[in-house]
């Protein structure tokens, strides 16, 4: 029996023609070159200055590439690849009707058998992910049944915050956040090899440089969070230690000043640093 957890916020777009890698290779983080090696890559698209813009993770099947992606920023993505695309032989269709994204974060590799004329990748950003499953709609119900699974609605949540796995499109701001402040370089997202791409100037001077300030934590309420939006202000005493990103029952994700939370530490009682985000009290780790 396997558990899962359909994503109804990714969608996908299938992108084709002869300059497709070419295309991708020039606006993405990661090196193309490894979706032709391994099938699937995780990559994030940024700003000219390096700044958050999207989240993709690309599968190669049948000599296209399928673009999974936050279903919000569909129609964005779309007019930006136009933009960008100036003469390039490509063609970018839109398929969120057409696919349901399932999260099976199911450790055996047996789990690719199952595959009956969908996709069935592994999740490239962490092996306690496990796989995901893309399915044509109109096949999505008699797949499940088929395969003897059931959906938890939480079970790739739960995991993506008890490991404080950062998801761009609730704990980063876009066109605002820099990705490795939120250490998703150490999901397999970026390439420091590659050649030039969106942002990739202002990448590669903070990582070589080491002036990271933030970085993501882990923390947990003493109830359920359900109020409080991006950004609010994390404190401990009078002091300003970072901001809220997002929140999963008790557990949520926060982006703490290296600095500031170090000193934290260090006058800390016990494991953790006591601190309020608007009137919860929380414990970050």
């Amino acid at each position: 029996m396997l558990n899962f957890q359909t994503l109804s916020n990714r969608a996908i777009l299938r992108i084709a023609g002869k300059d497709c890698f070419k295309f991708l290779q020039g606006i993405i983080t990661n090196d193309i070159n490894l979706l032709q090696k391994n099938g699937n890559i995780y990559t994030l698209m940024l700003t000219p200055q390096g700044r958050f813009l999207y989240d993709f993770l690309l599968l190669l099947h049948e000599d296209e590439i399928y673009i999974d992606h936050e279903a919000v920023f569909t129609k964005d993505i779309i007019n930006k690849f136009n933009i960008y695309k100036l003469r390039a032989d490509i063609s970018v269709k839109n398929e969120a009707d057409e696919w349901s994204v399932l999260a099976i974060p199911h450790p055996s590799h047996n789990i690719e058998t199952i595959a009956n004329q969908q996709i069935i990748i592994q999740d490239p950003r962490a092996e306690m992910l496990g796989f995901r499953a893309y399915v044509k709609k109109e096949d999505c119900s008699q797949f499940i049944e088929d395969h003897n699974m059931i959906e938890k609605s939480s079970i790739y949540d739960d995991i993506m915050y008890e490991h404080v796995i950062p998801e761009p499109h609730r704990d980063m701001e876009q066109e605002r956040s820099f990705p490795l402040e939120y250490g998703i370089d150490n999901f397999h997202a970026i390439s420091f090899n590659k050649g030039c791409y969106l942002g990739q100037e202002v990448t590669a001077r903070t990582k070589h440089r080491g002036v990271i300030r933030k970085s993501l934590h882990k923390f947990i309420s003493d109830n359920e969070i359900t109020n409080v939006e991006f950004g609010a202000e994390i404190t401990t005493g009078d002091s300003k230690i970072g901001i809220f990103c997002s929140a999963h029952g008790k557990i949520g994700k926060a982006l703490m000043r290296i600095e500031e939370y170090e000193a934290a530490m260090h006058h800390s009682e016990g494991e953790g640093v006591a601190a309020r985000v608007l009137g919860h009290s929380i414990k970050i780790f």
